[in-house]
């Protein structure tokens, strides 16, 4: 299978820039690079996903055609349980545990390979400001077939407004902020695959505080 990248035309020879194996066994469809060392043969290669490739069968008898590099269950997934301490003087301790499936995986597993101070800085403190780290370990770092566990110890103090703290459930999840800010957008969002998000917390108040309001509730694929 030859591919080409961010076109809308069949292009000339001259444009293809890639080749790859394209296989089916049982109706299911493998693209295999050669060159990609991380990305396990159930999942389609992440910079070709969603593009169109030649597939040539048999060159002789001008067996070929054009195939579109998708699947409809490929997705990033990621379940994030996060349980937290907070005391009277509104400190937070906590601890979660990610674990990054398939495309999640993909995404996260070269960070983590650059050392632990690239992934606090890129997962950890970048959307989470004033969190310390006290400690970061991974799991199944080299493994291709499970998912990547990352496991991490924080504190952080939370904001506070006169007899009020306050503080979000979505740390260390990835959703922390909202980067389509603008109220109008004009153009559909593709992110290349689906992405599922499984969020668990568990959050411990001192004595004399109680919540005031609890997350509402809302679906996203409505």
């Amino acid at each position: 299978m030859i591919t080409v990248l961010y076109t809308e035309i069949e292009p000339g020879f001259l444009q293809f820039d890639k080749v790859m194996a394209y296989v089916e066994i049982n109706k299911n469809v493998y693209v295999l690079d050669a060159t990609e060392k991380e990305t396990p043969a159930d999942l389609f290669p992440p910079d070709v996903l969603a593009t169109e490739g030649l597939v040539i069968e048999k060159l002789e008898t001008f067996d070929w055609g054009w195939r579109t590099l998708w699947k409809s269950d490929l997705a990033a997934k990621s379940f994030i349980q996060v349980s937290g301490q907070i005391d009277e003087r509104g400190n937070m301790a906590g601890e979660a545990t990610i674990t990054s499936a398939d495309y999640a995986r993909l995404n996260r597993l070269p960070v983590a390979k650059e050392g632990k101070d690239k992934f606090i800085e890129k997962y950890i403190t970048a959307g989470n400001v004033g969190m310390k780290v006290d400690e970061v370990t991974f799991e199944n770092l080299n493994s291709d077939s499970l998912p990547l566990i990352q496991k991490i110890k924080f504190n952080q103090l939370l904001n506070s407004s006169g007899d009020y703290k306050y503080f979000s459930v979505n740390i260390l999840s990835g959703l922390e902020t909202n980067p389509f800010v603008a109220d109008n957008r004009s153009s559909d969002v593709f992110f290349g695959y689906c992405q599922n998000y499984v969020l668990v917390g568990s959050f411990m108040l001192p004595d004399g505080y109680e919540v005031e309001a609890l997350p509402k509730y809302k679906d996203d694929n409505a």
